[in-house]
């Protein structure tokens, strides 16, 4: 869908003459299906006894390029952005500054978990957070984000925090949320690596 939309978008922003060369040279190539769809998305008419240029698959083949690039850029760029938020999250909670780490999470951000102890807990991220401020860093981990998925407006990652003793594993939620990557949501688990 993503893909599609992209290509649509940038077709409608083209002057109306623009899009009846694209049209006509999808047309001339044989490609009539796309052309139909096309048409039907831009509302362009094709009038092949108008059209005299010869260029009209070097326009088609440029409003791919550019499709195809913006698509690409937008996926990194996520990519990067999700990044950022996450080692804000890691190097925040790593070094106890809680004004670094409140930059990667929505004011509504949960966390849960569940212990042998109390069983399931869930509780706003921030709130719980804060006990960090006026704390020493930690310099006996070492963190780093297995994985980044990334579909739209939504995003998962996994992030593994290593002790001595134990290793810590977060499932982060995330989605982007007026044009800005914010953590929602949070679940983790201690695994002692005696055990």
């Amino acid at each position: 869908m993503f893909l599609i939309c992209r290509p649509i978008l940038i077709f409608r922003l083209l002057s109306p003459d623009n899009r009846t060369y694209i049209l006509t040279a999808l047309y001339k190539a044989g490609i009539t299906g796309l052309v139909y769809f096309f048409k039907w998305q831009g509302g362009a008419q094709i009038d092949l006894l108008k059209i005299k240029n010869r260029n009209h698959m070097k326009a088609f083949l440029l409003l791919l390029m550019i499709c195809s690039a913006s698509t690409a850029f937008s996926q990194k760029s996520d990519y990067e952005q999700i990044e950022k938020v996450l080692w804000n999250y890691i190097d925040g909670d790593t070094n106890k500054d809680y004004e670094t780490l409140k930059k990667s999470f929505h004011k509504n951000a949960t966390m849960k978990y569940v212990s042998s102890k109390t069983g399931y807990t869930e509780f706003n991220a921030l709130e719980a957070f804060k006990s960090i401020i006026g704390k020493k860093p930690e310099t006996d981990r070492v963190s780093r984000i297995e994985y980044i998925n990334i579909a739209g407006r939504a995003a998962n990652a996994k992030i593994e925090v290593v002790y001595p003793s134990a290793v810590i594993v977060d499932y982060i939620s995330l989605l982007k949320v007026e044009g800005e990557w914010k953590i929602v949501s949070k679940i983790f688990s201690k695994k002692n690596i005696n055990d």
